[in-house]
Order: structure tokens, then C-alpha cells, then sequence
């Protein structure tokens, strides 16, 4: 199992953006993904519920 990480210690930096379009990319080359989203906001979160995933 491989492990990712897209961090900073500085919030809104934008690293929800990088974080999903690397997980879409290993996704298309047959990756399993899951994104986890620690920062206050819940970007990622949010971003996941308006779009539809696979």
C-alpha cells in the first residue's frame, strides 16, 4: 500500500485541490482511494457532496 500526503502547517494554502485532483489521477490508473480530510473546513467533504463519484 502506497501513501500520500499533500500537508501544511499553514491552513488555506490550497491543498484539498492538489489532494483530489492526485487521488482522481491515481483512481484512472486503476489506483483505490480514499481521501482524508483533516483541516477544520472539510473541504474535501463538501467538494464530494455536490459531485457524483464513481
Amino acid at each position: 500500500m502506497k501513501c500520500m500526503a499533500v500537508l501544511s502547517l499553514k491552513g488555506s494554502v490550497g491543498k484539498t485541490t492538489p489532494a483530489l485532483y492526485l487521488g482522481d489521477v491515481a483512481s484512472a490508473q486503476g489506483g483505490r482511494i480514499t481521501v482524508v480530510d483533516l483541516g477544520s473546513g472539510r473541504s474535501a467533504y463538501h467538494w464530494a457532496r455536490h459531485v457524483s463519484l464513481p
